[in-house]
C-alpha cells in the first residue's frame, strides 16, 4: 500500500505546471528519503568501526614502508662487487667488541687501528685498475667556532681514516670527488652499535665494493672515518679545514644514527637538490623523512650532525643519513648489535652503492659546489618517499606557487558556493569553522590536563619509554574526548541554528512539513558544513606551512586535495540532482587511503621520537619539572588527533552515538591511568632505561662562607657529601697567574692551567668583563707554546662563553689562557679571600674513572636506570674549579 506521504508526492508532481520550477524548500521537503533508523548504540559502535579501520589502515601502511626491510644479502649471493650486510655486520660486531670508544681512550686507538687494517686489505686486494689510497690523518690543533655560536670547541691530537678510491684509466678522476663520512667514536657510556658502528660498517662494505667497480669512474670517491664527532663534530671539522683533499670535493654524504637499525632514512639534503636528485633516481629502497629537516631547522632539537660542518665549513651540499629506530637507547649502553634488525644495513648500503656509482661517473659533479653557494643558503628541497618504492622532488618555489594555486582555488570555490547558495551560508560556515576550533581548545586542555595528572600521580616521569603504545590512552584517548566534547558543543549550536531558520522557511512554504522531515535535512546538511569545515582547517594548516616555509606541508596538500576532489565529485558532477541525505561514509574510503599513505610514516614517527627523545629529556632528574615533557607530548598528540580525525568528526553524532563513544574514552583513559599508576607494565626496562648522569664531583675552591674549600661528593640530583681520596685530589686542575698587567688602558691577563689526568674540559668565560681571548698549548720540557685558539672577541650566552676541549690519552695537559678585559678594569692582584667577588671562569675536567663510592651508588641503582652521555655531560669524574673576581679590589681569587 502506498504510504500517505508517497500519494501527496504524487500529488504535487502532477499539479506542477510542466516548466515550473518548484520552490527550493518544498522540493527539499518532497525529495526527502526514508531515514534507516539506528540505535544510539549501532551508531556508536559504527563510528568505532570506523575510527578502528582508520587506525589500522594508518599502521598497515606504516609497517610496509617504515618496517620492512631488504633481505640481507650474503658474500657468496653479493659477490665481489655487491654490498653484502653480512661482511658489513662483521665489521659492526668487531667494533663493538672494542667497548664504549669514546676520544681519549685506548679503546678508540684499536678501533681505529681495526678501521685502518681492513682498508689496507682492501687496497691489497682491489681491482688493477683501481687506485684505493689510504691515510692515517693526524689534526693538528683546531677550533670550530662557527658551527656551534657562542662557543670555541678545541681539538687536538685527532686521528681520522682516509680512502679514497679512483680510477688509474682516467687522468682526471682526482681532481673532483665526493665524500662519504661517519664517526668511529661513540659516547663513554655506550659501544655504538647504531651510532655509529652501523655506518662504519657500511663504509666499509662500500669500500670494498668500489675497489672492484671504480675502474671507468670519471671521479674519485673519498671515505673518511673520523674520530671527536660525539665531542662536537671536530672530526669532520679538522680535515675540512685542513687536510689538501678537501679542494676536490663537490658534495658529500654523512651517515649517522640516531637510534639503532631500520631504515636509513634521508632527513637532510641541500642546499643544491642535484645530488638529491640523483639519489631519487637510481635509489633501490628510497626513503625521506622531511619533517625531521623541519625539526632541526626550527631548532627544536639542540643537536647537530657533520652535515652542518660540512655545509657551513666548507659551502657543500650533500645527504644526511640516519638510523632513526630504537631512539630510546641512544648514547645508551643498550646500543647493543642485537637491536640492529637483519636488512638495516643492506638498505642503507643498496642505496649508497648505487648513488655513489651514479655520481662518479656524472659529468654534473664538477658543477655542483660551483653554484654559489654559503653558509646561509637555504635548504629549500621538498623529498618524500611513497611506500618505500618511488621518491618525489621539488623545490620551495614550486612548493609556494602549488600551494597558493590550491589555497586560492579553494578560496573561490568556497566563495562561489556562499554566493550561490539558496539560503544564507556564510553563518552556519562559520559556525562550523567554530565547532573545529572549540574541537582544538577542548582536545589541547584535555591532553594537558592528562599531562598534569600523570605527573602529579606517578612515580614515573614518562610511563611510556618502555612501552610507547600507552600514549593512545594516557594522552589519544583525552585528546579524542576533548575532540569530541567540543565538536559536540558545535554541533549542538549549528543544529539549533539551521533547524530554527529552515524550521521557519519551509514552515512559510508547505505547513504540513514534518518536524522530522525538518530535523533530518538540519542534521545532513550540518555533517556537509562540518567537512568543508574540515577541508577549510586543511586549507589553513597548507597555507601557515606555506607562510613559514614548513617543507612538510606536502602533507596538507593530500589531506585538503583528494577529500576536497572526492566530495566535489559526488557532489556536483555524480550526483548533481541528488536529493538530500546524509554525508555518505564511502566519501572517506575514497578520501583517506591517499593521505594515509603519504602521512602514515610521519604522524606514528613523531609521537614514536618525542617519547623515546622524553628518556633522556631531564638527564638530571629534578633539574626539570616534571609535567613539562608529559604536556609537551600530550599537546604533540592531540595536535595528531585533531588534524587527522577531522573528516571523521561529522560522522559522530548520528543517532546520538557520541555520548556512548565520550564515556568508551573515557574508559579507556582511566584503564590505561591505572596501568601506568600501578605499574602493571613497567615504565622502565632493563632495554628502555631510566636515562640519567651520575659522576663523583670535586669542587676544589668551592665558596664557603668566606672561605675557599675543597667539596666532594655524586650529583645525581642531590648533593650528598663524601670523603674525598687524597689520589683523587692529588690529580685535580689547578690555576696560576702568570702575568697580570695593563697595555694601553687595557687590563691583560695570563694564566697557566693544568687539567691533570684529563683530556676533556670545558671552560665559561664571563663576557661580561673579558673582550676577547687566546688559548694556546704548553708541550715538551722546554714549554713550547702552540696557539690553539688565536686571539678573537668572544660572544656570550647569557653571559657566558664556552670553551670545549678534547685530545686523545697522548694529549696535552698545560695551557696559556691570556684574558683580555674590557676596558677600565683595572689589575688589582691576587688575593685568597675576598667579598662581593663575581665567577670570572669555571671549569670542569673530565676523567673516566670509576671512583669506589661511584661504584657503591651505581651498584644500588636498578637496572632499568642507566647512564646517558653527550658531547656536553660530564664522564664519571668530574672536577669543578672557579677564578673569581672581587669587585672592591679588582683582584683575582683562586
Amino acid at each position: 500500500m502506498a504510504s500517505a506521504s508517497n500519494i501527496r508526492r504524487r500529488r504535487n508532481s502532477e499539479t506542477q505546471q510542466p516548466g515550473a520550477e518548484a520552490e527550493p524548500t518544498s522540493a527539499l521537503r518532497q525529495n526527502v528519503p526514508v531515514v534507516l533508523k539506528r540505535t544510539s548504540i549501532q551508531a556508536a559502535l559504527n563510528w568505532t568501526a570506523l575510527l578502528l579501520a582508520f587506525m589500522n589502515a594508518f599502521w598497515l601502511a606504516y609497517h610496509y614502508q617504515a618496517v620492512r626491510l631488504p633481505a640481507p644479502v650474503s658474500a657468496v649471493e653479493a659477490g665481489r662487487r655487491g654490498f653484502s650486510e653480512q661482511r658489513a655486520f662483521r665489521h659492526v660486531r668487531a667494533l663493538t667488541n672494542f667497548g664504549p670508544h669514546p676520544v681519549g681512550s685506548s679503546s678508540l686507538d684499536l678501533a681505529v687501528e681495526y678501521v685502518l687494517t681492513e682498508v689496507r686489505k682492501v687496497a691489497e686486494t682491489s681491482n688493477p685498475n683501481v687506485d684505493v689510497e689510504v691515510e692515517l690523518f693526524h689534526a693538528k690543533p683546531g677550533v670550530n667556532a662557527k658551527v656551534f655560536k657562542k662557543r670555541s670547541l678545541a681539538y687536538t691530537n685527532l686521528k681520522q681514516v682516509i680512502v679514497r678510491i679512483a680510477s688509474k684509466l682516467s687522468t682526471h678522476a682526482e681532481e673532483n670527488s665526493i665524500l662519504v663520512s661517519s664517526h668511529i667514536d661513540s659516547v663513554i657510556t655506550s659501544e655504538g652499535a647504531g651510532d655509529c658502528s652501523s655506518c662504519v660498517g657500511v663504509m666499509l662494505e662500500l669500500v670494498r665494493a668500489l675497489s672492484h667497480l671504480a675502474q671507468n669512474f670519471k671521479h674519485s670517491v673519498i671515505f673518511l672515518f673520523n674520530t671527536g664527532e660525539e665531542e662536537g663534530l671536530n672530526g669532520a671539522h679538522s680535515f675540512i679545514t685542513q687536510h689538501p683533499l678537501n679542494a676536490t670535493i663537490r658534495a658529500f654524504i654523512d651517515l649517522e644514527a640516531m637510534g639503532a637499525g631500520g631504515r636509513s632514512q634521508l632527513f637532510q639534503a641541500g642546499p643544491d637538490r642535484w645530488l638529491l636528485n640523483v639519489f631519487a633516481r637510481v635509489a633501490k629502497h628510497p626513503s625521506g623523512l622531511l619533517v625531521a629537516q623541519d625539526v632541526f631547522l626550527s631548532g627544536f632539537v639542540k643537536s647537530t650532525t657533520d652535515f652542518q660542518v660540512y655545509k657551513i665549513i666548507a659551502g657543500l651540499s650533500g645527504l644526511d643519513f640516519a638510523y632513526l629506530e630504537n631512539g630510546v637507547v641512544y648514547h645508551t649502553k643498550n646500543d647493543r648489535l642485537e637491536l640492529v634488525r637483519p636488512g638495516s644495513l643492506q638498505h642503507s648500503g643498496d642505496n649508497l652503492l648505487a648513488l655513489l656509482q651514479e655520481v662518479a661517473n656524472s659529468t654534473e659533479l664538477p658543477n655542483v659546489k660551483s653554484r654559489g653557494h654559503n653558509d646561509s643558503a637555504k635548504m629549500d628541497s621538498v623529498f618524500f618517499d611513497f611506500m618505500g618504492r618511488y621518491m618525489i622532488v621539488y623545490n620551495q618555489h614550486f612548493a609556494k606557487k602549488l600551494n597558493t594555486s590550491i589555497i586560492l582555488q579553494s578560496l573561490v570555490l568556497l566563495i562561489g558556493s556562499i554566493l550561490q547558495a539558496r539560503r544564507p551560508a556564510l553563518l552556519p560556515l562559520l559556525l562550523a569553522l567554530f565547532t573545529l576550533v572549540l574541537s582544538w581548545i577542548l582536545s589541547i586542555v584535555m591532553a594537558v590536563l592528562a599531562g598534569f595528572i600523570l605527573s602529579i600521580l606517578l612515580n614515573s616521569q614518562f610511563p611510556y619509554v618502555a612501552l610507547p603504545w600507552l600514549v593512545i590512552g594516557l594522552f589519544g584517548a583525552p585528546s579524542l574526548f576533548g575532540a569530541l566534547l567540543g565538536h559536540s558543543l558545535g554541533h549542538s549550536i549549528l543544529v539549533k541554528y539551521l533547524h530554527h531558520t529552515q524550521t521557519s522557511e519551509l514552515k512559510n512554504v508547505d505547513s504540513q512539513t514534518s518536524t522530522e522531515s525538518v530535523g533530518n535535512l538540519v542534521i545532513w546538511e550540518v555533517e556537509k558544513l562540518l567537512f568543508k569545515a574540515g577541508l577549510l582547517q586543511w586549507v589553513f594548516i597548507l597555507a601557515l606551512g606555506t607562510w613559514f616555509g614548513v617543507g612538510a606541508s606536502y602533507i596538507a596538500l593530500f589531506w585538503l586535495v583528494v577529500p576536497a576532489v572526492t566530495y566535489g565529485l559526488k557532489e556536483i558532477f555524480l550526483f548533481p540532482r541528488q536529493p538530500p541525505g546524509e554525508l555518505k561514509t564511502y566519501i572517506l574510503f575514497f578520501s583517506l587511503p591517499l593521505p594515509i599513505l603519504i602521512s602514515a610514516e610521519t604522524f606514528i614517527f613523531l609521537p614514536y621520537f618525542l617519547s623515546s627523545s622524553l628518556a633522556r629529556f631531564d638527564k638530571h632528574p629534578g633539574g626539570t619539572p616534571l609535567w613539562v615533557g608529559n604536556v609537551a607530548a600530550a599537546i604533540a598528540i592531540s595536535v595528531l588527533v585533531c588534524l587527522s580525525l577531522v573528516y571523521l568528526f561529522p560522522y559522530v553524532h548520528r543517532s546520538g552515538g557520541v555520548k556512548w563513544i565520550l564515556l568508551g574514552t573515557a574508559l579507556v583513559t582511566l584503564v590505561t591511568f591505572c596501568i601506568a599508576y600501578f605499574e602493571v607494565l613497567p615504565a622502565y626496562t632493563k632495554d628502555a632505561n631510566r636515562l640519567m648522569n651520575v659522576a663523583h664531583v670535586i669542587e676544589t675552591n668551592a665558596r664557603s662562607g668566606e672561605s675557599l674549600i675543597p667539596k666532594s661528593y655524586i650529583s645525581i640530583s642531590s648533593f650528598t657529601p663524601v670523603s674525598m681520596e687524597e689520589t683523587l685530589w692529588k690529580s685535580r686542575p689547578s690555576f696560576n697567574v702568570t702575568q697580570d698587567s695593563e697595555l694601553n688602558g687595557h687590563r691583560i691577563t695570563s694564566i697557566l692551567m693544568k687539567t691533570a689526568l684529563a683530556r676533556r674540559w670545558f671552560m665559561s668565560v664571563n663576557t661580561n668583563k673579558i673582550k676577547a681571548l687566546k688559548l694556546e698549548i704548553i708541550s715538551g720540557t722546554a714549554g713550547s707554546r702552540q696557539t690553539l685558539i688565536p686571539r678573537e672577541d668572544i660572544v656570550g650566552n647569557e653571559g657566558w662563553h664556552i670553551i670545549q676541549f678534547v685530545t686523545d690519552k697522548d694529549g696535552p695537559a698545560k695551557f696559556i689562557l691570556d684574558l683580555f678585559w674590557y676596558k677600565n678594569l683595572t689589575a688589582g692582584g691576587l688575593q685568597k679571600e675576598g667579598h662581593h667577588e663575581t665567577s670570572l671562569l669555571k671549569l670542569r675536567t673530565d676523567v673516566a674513572v670509576e671512583t669506589a663510592e661511584l661504584s657503591r651508588v651505581l651498584q644500588k641503582l636498578p637496572d632499568w636506570c642507566t647512564l646517558f652521555a653527550s658531547s656536553i655531560s660530564p664522564y664519571t669524574l668530574a672536577y669543578l674549579a672557579n677564578v673569581w673576581f672581587a669587585e672592591s679590589s679588582d683582584s683575582l681569587i683562586f
